[in-house]
């Protein structure tokens, strides 16, 4: 039966690769050394700690910021400036290695928005509000958002008046973003909500409009937010059904601007005290980390528990987390087959696959010669990335094509599976080659601009590179969730790394490598060896 109870013993090399790959995007060779000597509990407690972040996106060409200046100065293409915001992030999810940015795009997910819609100054307070919250509060993300200039935008909200509802936001919020729908059971009726409470929510997030500047600032972030407008505000009471409880729930209406947050309050605080809603917060939750599939039994023994825990902590996700990360069940160390379904059972995110290889075998943009930061920002991450690797892959990060995101994180049946289809699997395999190589891009004239010292990370990663099984055992130990049986790794050994060669043979090149600096064998044989890892099977999973 699936097991909630914590995981007590050091997780040694296998479960650390496991935990890291799930939690965060940093797994190195030495991360998972470190953490295989702690037990879980010490594991999570060091995954949990982070600073904020404190850099901010950068104008390349002058090396200097902008998003603090409103209106963007007339110099500066703004549509341009909203890649290097999204580009801004994704490098700090390359350097993190706690929680915090798998947590970012978990929120991204959950509260998505369109990268178009406005300026590269919401742009950046969306995803600083994203990364405020994202091991804190989900409740109080919930209030914070609905004074977000960019959800305001994209969802309709800044057009939502008394006197001309529009419900666009306050559907989503209550599908999607907070207790989600559960079987209809009547015409308009989704059990946890109805069409008319949908419509009496948006009464409640009636009169904010949309006012970017530095005086309109959240008191608790210093995150600028949306303009509340009293005299565009419903002043009616707001009914809501007995999906929220047997009496119903009244808001009574007001005509200020302070009884328009204590309506938000109301309504945000009717909404989380569902128990539904802890429940549905945490189900995205186990299919983010754990699995696709939530069983009966993994509903009532890790759902139920961890919606509990959620909900009495005031909705701390990191309560959530260190419930569920600890777990007997997150280790598949809960029934008689510690190998069956949960480790190297989901398809890792483009996302993943880029920046987990980048991070385990050392490879930086900042790296490549004569990179500058104009070449790396353009080249490497706007380019290459933001607008090419990505996308191509079904995952255009921080600007998702439809309010659900991404298809991997919710459409059933096939949810991570949609990660790996006819569409994107040369994409995905292409990556070996513009990390190798410095390749020209697919759709494009510009190369990756990063490149991996394959030798050079042997030599300094491997503990006998000399020795062909070492390097074969070493990189399938800590890059392949599953364990492999002695064919799959004499393939690896034999045909991916020695070809034609014997291990005598292969100790005498690389030894002609380290004395003479000689490349003509050692080099080709580890890109071969690199090729095949990660175009392998097992390094698409997770």
């Amino acid at each position: 039966m699936p097991d909630i109870s914590a995981n007590t013993g050091l997780l040694g090399t296998r479960l650390a690769a496991h935990l890291l790959r799930r939690a965060t995007f940093s797994p190195t060779k030495a991360m998972i050394n470190d953490f295989a000597a702690k037990t879980p509990a010490q594991a999570v407690s060091q995954l949990l700690l982070f600073t904020a972040i404190t850099n901010k996106p950068l104008e390349p060409a002058s090396n200097a910021t902008w998003v603090d200046t409103i209106p963007t100065p007339p110099e500066l293409d703004d549509v341009t400036m909203r890649d290097y915001v999204s580009t801004w992030m994704i490098d700090n999810l390359r350097t993190d290695n706690t929680l915090r940015s798998k947590m970012i795009v978990f929120l991204h997910q959950n509260w998505m928005v369109d990268e178009s819609a406005n300026s590269s100054h919401n742009l950046y307070d969306y995803l600083k509000l994203l990364e405020y919250y994202s091991l804190g509060s989900y409740k109080s993300l919930a209030t914070k958002m609905c004074r977000d200039n960019r959800m305001l935008v994209y969802l309709n909200g800044n057009q939502n008046t008394g006197n001309n509802p529009n419900e666009n936001y306050a559907r989503e919020f209550l599908e999607l973003f907070t207790i989600g729908k559960g079987p209809q059971i009547a015409p308009g009726n989704y059990t946890n909500y109805t069409e008319d409470d949908i419509k009496e929510a948006a009464k409640v997030l009636s009169g904010y409009q949309y006012q970017l500047d530095n005086v309109n600032t959240d008191p608790d972030t210093g995150i600028r937010f949306c303009k509340a407008t009293a005299s565009r505000h419903s002043t009616s009471n707001k009914i809501f059904s007995i999906c929220f409880g047997a009496a119903g729930v009244t808001i009574t209406g007001t005509n200020t601007v302070a009884g328009m947050a204590s309506e938000l309050n109301q309504f945000v605080n009717m909404v989380f005290n569902m128990d539904e809603t802890a429940k549905n917060i945490c189900r995205k939750l186990y299919r983010y980390f754990v699995h696709r599939n939530i069983s009966a039994a993994v509903e009532l023994d890790i759902i139920t528990p961890m919606a509990t825990a959620l909900k009495n902590d005031n909705y701390n996700i990191s309560t959530a987390l260190s419930l569920l990360l600890q777990s007997r069940h997150f280790y598949d160390l809960d029934d008689a087959n510690a190998t069956d379904n949960l480790i190297g059972g989901m398809i890792k995110s483009p996302l993943e696959l880029v920046l987990q290889t980048m991070n385990f075998f050392s490879i930086s943009p900042f790296d490549l010669p004569g990179a500058t930061p104009t070449t790396i920002w353009n080249t490497f991450y706007r380019t290459g990335l933001h607008n090419n690797i990505l996308p191509n892959c079904g995952m255009q990060i921080f600007g998702a094509t439809t309010v659900a995101g991404f298809a991997a994180y919710y459409s059933s049946p096939r949810w991570d599976r949609n990660w790996f289809d006819s569409s994107t699997i040369s994409q995905r395999y292409y990556l070996g080659r513009c990390f190798l190589e410095n390749k020209r891009l697919p759709f494009s004239s510009s190369a990756l601009g990063a490149k991996l010292d394959i030798v050079g990370w042997v030599r300094n990663h491997i503990s006998s590179p000399s020795q062909g099984a070492a390097i074969v055992n070493e990189l399938i130990d800590y890059l392949f969730p599953e364990l492999v049986d002695a064919d799959r790794k004499s393939y690896f050994l034999n045909q991916a790394l020695f070809g034609t060669l014997s291990q005598s043979s292969w100790e005498f090149a690389w030894n002609n490598y380290l004395t003479n600096g000689a490349l003509d064998v050692v080099k080709p044989r580890l890109e071969q060896l690199f090729k095949a890892i990660i175009y392998a099977q097992e390094y698409q999973l997770k």
